[in-house]
């Protein structure tokens, strides 16, 4: 009847009925109504609750082709962990929106013969879906003898893992001051902390919301059942933002490079540089190992060369998009225990001579380039007076060509 208010939708008697009916959304943004315009469409009370994913669905709505065959089914019946979901719901989870994986920034670390270890970076950082350049250093000191340096997706995130890091090893030194840390243990003890912040995070985003915890949910849920194993998957594949780094350190074995990473799949994977002498991680870690590798770097390269190549790395990786043109540099070692700050004055002669280099190696291109294009006119001015030449037979007539067809054979024409 005209004028009449607008009933509300009666409520539903089964989990099909709620599938089944049309859903209703009010605000900017929502899915249009049938009418074209969703701004007027109120959810009733009695409407499921969850929360949106990232394609504006219900956590645990079946997906369109299981609503078109009808193939829903309900998990966990008569308990608090009833859900309604389809034979194949997918996830129980909603991951945060996939930006893709953007590479910013570059550590450097590289081993001399004298036993020191050389340590550079720029200061490009990434907070949620912010970039920029900041006015701290990234190497990051554990100890007088362990130094962290890190890239990352998630500045905040990784640095909640770096202090609890730092303050493991610092109460083990404050309760024993003689006994060293190995660079092995301190890359231990950073996989744990990853480990803990990732089942942290997995908890609060899978299990808090069924009223679950990590230690018992297996209890109130059968492990056999459909929705334990749709926890049980989640909780392996649960991803965290890519984080790495590389842990350098003198201990009493000598001069270690290690590199900490999180892999495409979220496994966490370690790897030792001490044999090749040298490690970069970043966007612009691959110029790096390209420029070492060019310089033969080894981890028997003398000192004076080592710290000129650590330089020449990091100046060769800002043509890298996402690394910073402020560069810090620290040396570790050689002997146990020491390390310092490169100093201003002597990052100031690097520059210079980087300036340099990078001049004569722009005099040296252009040379070859020019030097280049003489030589392919004179061999292009050869090869076309050769061709004249031999155009013409030993009688003086012009040979068949290509273009001129030989007697007794028809050309036809070319046809489709």
């Amino acid at each position: 009847m005209h004028g009449s208010a607008p009933k509300t939708p009666a409520r539903p008697s089964s989990a099909g009925e709620i599938r089944d009916r049309p859903r209703h959304w009010r605000g900017r943004g929502a899915p249009s109504s049938g009418r074209g315009d969703g701004s007027d469409q109120v959810r009733p009370k009695w409407w499921a609750k969850g929360r949106q994913g990232a394609g504006r669905s219900l956590i645990a709505a079946p997906s369109k082709a299981d609503r078109s065959a009808g193939r829903s089914k309900t998990l966990g019946q008569g308990s608090l962990l009833s859900l309604t979901a389809s034979k194949d719901c997918g996830s129980l989870l909603r991951q945060r929106r996939d930006r893709g994986r953007k590479d910013l920034t570059v550590c450097i670390a590289a081993r001399c013969l004298d036993g020191a270890v050389f340590c550079a970076a720029d200061r490009m950082v990434t907070v949620g879906d912010i970039e920029m350049e900041s006015p701290q250093t990234k190497i990051f000191s554990l100890s007088n003898s362990l130094l962290i340096m890190p890239s990352d997706d998630d500045a905040a995130f990784h640095m909640e893992i770096m202090n609890d890091v730092s303050t493991t090893i610092h109460a083990r030194i404050n309760a024993d001051r003689d006994r060293w840390w190995t660079v092995q243990e301190a890359v231990d003890v950073y996989v744990s902390c990853v480990e803990e912040h990732r089942a942290k995070r997995s908890e609060r985003s899978i299990l808090k919301p069924l009223g679950l915890d990590r230690y018992s949910w297996h209890i109130s849920v059968s492990p056999d059942s459909e929705l334990g194993k749709q926890i049980a998957s989640d909780l392996v594949n649960f991803k965290i933002p890519f984080l790495s780094v590389i842990i350098v350190g003198i201990d009493p074995n000598g001069p270690h490079i290690n590199v900490v990473e999180t892999s495409e799949y979220g496994q966490i994977d370690t790897g030792c540089y001490d044999s090749i002498g040298f490690a970069a991680i970043g966007a612009g870690g691959r110029h790096a190992r390209a420029e070492f590798l060019a310089a033969g770097h080894t981890y028997r390269t003398p000192l004076p060369e080592a710290l000129w190549n650590v330089y020449l790395a990091k100046k060769r990786s800002e043509v890298a998009p996402g690394v910073g043109s402020a560069t810090d540099m620290y040396m570790m070692g050689p002997t146990l225990g020491f390390g310092t700050t490169i100093r201003t004055e002597i990052t100031d002669e690097l520059e210079r001579q980087y300036v340099i280099t990078r001049a004569k190696e722009e005099a040296a291109r252009q040379t070859a380039a020019k030097d280049m294009t003489t030589y392919v006119e004179t061999i292009t001015q050869e090869s076309q007076q050769q061709q004249i030449q031999t155009s013409v037979t030993d009688t003086g007539e012009p040979i068949e060509t290509p273009n001129e067809p030989a007697e007794g054979i028809e050309h036809k024409p070319q046809e489709s």
